[in-house]
């Protein structure tokens, strides 16, 4: 981390941020006592996001494209704009929530902005840690500065003395601030120690070649640390000064521990003293160790072997979005391991009472047609760590090892039964993902969790309840209250319970709760809270204006939650972005289950996603057309290669029987006919003769004779 040189403001930001405050202002007015979210904020009249991106240009340049916390390059897309004092639900630690309204009225401030990487930006959240008490509410200036900030600003702190960099390419605080940046944005991430390692090696050699670690006086040095630098590139600017500063001898080396009992601000003994020393600190024992506090992860990639009929199969997230963690979408047949593997993930993220207890015995789920001795699962987490579960054809328990990360887990099986009040069923509801492994246990009532106000704070409930609100695209003047057990929307003069609302209501209701209430104890605001979602065929129960919708409503609701989704739907595909799509499958010839990504294209309709191949149809149309269709494209076919062989044409009674298919098609199908359908039918037939499943697993000759043989015997209509 370096400091910059902030950006000048464009010319017309002045005005608009004038406005904005304005607009902000008036909005924020007019939902006192209720809570707000960084979406609802963000729904003002001025909030552009052309002019957004225009202020995130702005200080992309100021850093040379790199990101202001960890000095890694990024691109202006997928970096962010963050607000370095937090929009909402400013905290000390990831669980404080005792100012859930701080800072809003700095969105418009421009000395508010920075550039983060997606990385920073996840791992930052709304954590903004201070020495003294918190500002109150829309102070500026002196007042801010009284709250002792102690994540470092870019563009206001001192940094020159304030890291160190150890030979591995880890950053040793040097204050009390230093400590608290590093473990907020986790710059001690296993990438970035490898990338300032390696930037290490390259400014070592560029020093020795330039003969530069010789050079006399302070001044001198001062003079070849500022030519070096500009021979490195952009990217971790700020390390390779330190490692410049080490090889010339103006570094301390200092060890890092020996530092954190500094007072915050105090430059090290050892700093001022400035003894002439070439080597770099060594590493601390907890350099790269996050306090509990800040610590944050998230699932990255699952390896299984020998899971169930799963025999090898590895799947990564994608990298993360702008602001939402990135899901995965999974679709295929039915006997294609979709729901054998969010099982496995969720075994191996459970603690092992709860495995044992869901499955006692562990060997079911070896694949008997292995000749492995034995399987695992392992799932790779954002911060460097694995978890591992073992197993063996004779395993009565699940054997674990590696990171006992505590990360909340929601599962869901295909049924969904949502529990109902007086429901005289004696089932005990589903736990967090006992729903997973056991359908037929009932979510908890949600209308029972809201309106508990003993169970559920108000501050709390009204959260929530804007989240519902969300997710239902109700407008914003819609009341949602409790009383007496019961949950209430009203507007205007109609009011309904929620119990008295449809069954796909109630259904879609009852999963967004459920999941609200597994996530709540470690936050109430679900724009912050973290997770992993498991969700076995998330189109059933759901109207198709539902299906479409579902994704995106639950990525606005659960930003900082990744999901693992299957389906059998294309509906349910609306909402995924780019490499988060994949179909499970068997091989043909070994016929094991392998995994294919999915490229969804913008403007896909429904007929595209259902005959792309990942669904199994080669057309949409009734069974009866479709056979029109197919017997069609073989007599055209056929048609086609006699006319190129100069050989025979088709038989008078083929002819009339072809010139009847294209008539009747024309009278079913409007606009059918003419060269361009006729293609399309023919691809229809190639699509149906051979299965799709076995198309990449042919050769172009071997294609060629199976549709030969396919279309030789299509028996024509007589």
């Amino acid at each position: 981390m370096r400091k910059l040189e902030r950006p000048a403001q464009p010319d017309w930001f002045g005005p608009f941020a004038d406005e904005g405050r304005k607009e902000l202002e008036r909005l924020v007015d007019s939902v006192v006592g209720k809570e707000l979210s960084p979406s609802y904020l963000r729904k003002t009249r001025l909030y552009d996001p052309r002019r957004m991106f225009e202020i995130k240009l702005c200080f992309h340049a100021a850093s040379n494209g790199t990101c202001h916390a960890c000095e890694s390059p990024t691109d202006v897309e997928p970096a962010v704009l963050d607000q370095y004092r937090p929009m909402l639900f400013a905290g000390n630690e990831r669980r404080d929530r005792t100012h859930p309204r701080h800072y809003w009225w700095l969105m418009y401030e421009w000395d508010n902005f920075q550039l983060l990487c997606p990385y920073c930006n996840r791992y930052k959240g709304s954590l903004f840690p201070v020495r003294s008490m918190r500002a109150p509410d829309r102070a500026v200036g002196e007042k801010l500065e009284a709250e002792g900030a102690l994540l470092f600003n870019p563009f206001d702190s001192d940094l020159a003395h304030q890291f160190d960099l150890t030979g591995k390419g880890e950053l040793l605080p040097m204050s009390e601030a230093a400590k608290v940046t590093i473990e907020v944005y986790n710059l001690n991430r296993p990438d970035l120690c490898a990338s300032r390692h390696q930037l290490r090696k390259e400014v070592e050699d560029l020093t020795a070649a330039e003969g530069v670690a010789t050079v006399g006086s302070r001044a001198e040095k001062a003079t070849a640390i500022g030519l070096l630098k500009s021979l490195v590139a952009p990217a971790f600017a700020g390390a390779a000064g330190l490692v410049l500063q080490q090889a010339i001898g103006i570094r301390s080396s200092a060890q890092g521990p020996e530092r954190e009992s500094l007072p915050a601000g105090a430059a090290p003994q050892a700093a001022q003293r400035r003894p002439s020393a070439r080597r770099a600190p060594k590493a601390s024992a907890d350099a790269s160790k996050v306090r509990k506090a800040y610590e944050t992860s998230w699932i990255r990639s699952v390896t299984i072997r020998d899971f169930g009929p799963i025999f090898d199969l590895d799947l990564a997230f994608p990298d993360p979005h702008e602001n939402l963690e990135p899901w995965l979408g999974i679709v295929g047949e039915n006997g294609v391991g979709k729901s054998t593997f969010l099982k496995a993930v969720a075994l191996t993220l459970a603690d092992e009472k709860e495995a044992a207890r869901l499955v006692p015995n562990a060997g079911t789920w070896f694949n008997r047609a292995s000749k492995r001795r034995g399987g695992f699962v392992e799932v790779s987490f954002s911060n460097g760590k694995k978890r591992r579960m073992n197993f063996s054809r004779h395993s009565r328990k699940f054997d674990y090892e590696g990171a006992d990360l505590r990360i909340p887990v929601i599962a869901f099986g295909a049924y969904r039964i949502t529990d109902r009040k007086g429901s005289a069923r004696g089932l005990k509801t589903s736990g967090a993902i006992d729903n997973l492994f056991d359908p037929i246990l009932p979510l908890q009532d949600a209308e029972k969790w809201l309106a508990d106000t003993q169970e559920l704070a108000a501050i709390d409930f009204c959260g929530l309840a804007s989240n519902l609100k969300i997710l239902m695209g109700l407008p914003v003047e819609t009341q949602v209250t409790r009383n007496r057990g019961q949950i209430f929307f009203k507007r205007g003069e109609n009011r309904l319970s929620l119990s008295e609302m449809s069954d796909g209501y109630r259904s879609v209701i009852g999963l967004a709760v459920h999941i609200m209430k597994h996530l709540a104890p470690d936050t109430p605001v679900m724009s912050e809270a973290e997770g992993t979602v498991l969700l076995d065929e998330l189109e059933l129960h759901l109207h198709p204006r539902w299906k479409v919708q579902i994704v995106g409503k639950l990525r606005e609701l659960f930003p900082r939650v990744r999901f693992v989704i299957s389906t059998h739907d294309p509906l349910c595909l609306r909402g995924l972005m780019k490499n988060e799509s994949f179909a499970f499958r068997r091989d043909p010839e070994t016929d094991r289950i392998v995994i294919a990504p999915l490229s969804l294209m913008p403007g896909m309709d429904i007929d595209d996603l259902l005959t792309g191949g990942w669904f199994g149809l080669g057309t949409t149309y009734d069974v009866e057309t479709e056979n029109m269709i197919r017997e069609l494209g073989a007599l055209q076919l056929k048609a086609d290669s006699l006319q190129v062989r100069h050989d025979t044409k088709l038989e008078p009674r083929e002819a009339q029987v072809l010139e009847s298919l294209r008539s009747d098609l024309r009278a079913i199908l409007p606009g059918f006919g003419g060269s361009h359908r006729e293609l399309e039918a023919l691809s229809d037939v190639a699509r149906k003769s051979v299965p799709l499943a076995e198309v990449p697993s042919l050769d172009t000759d071997k294609l060629k004779s199976r549709l030969e043989e396919a279309f030789a015997k299509r028996e024509p209509r007589p």
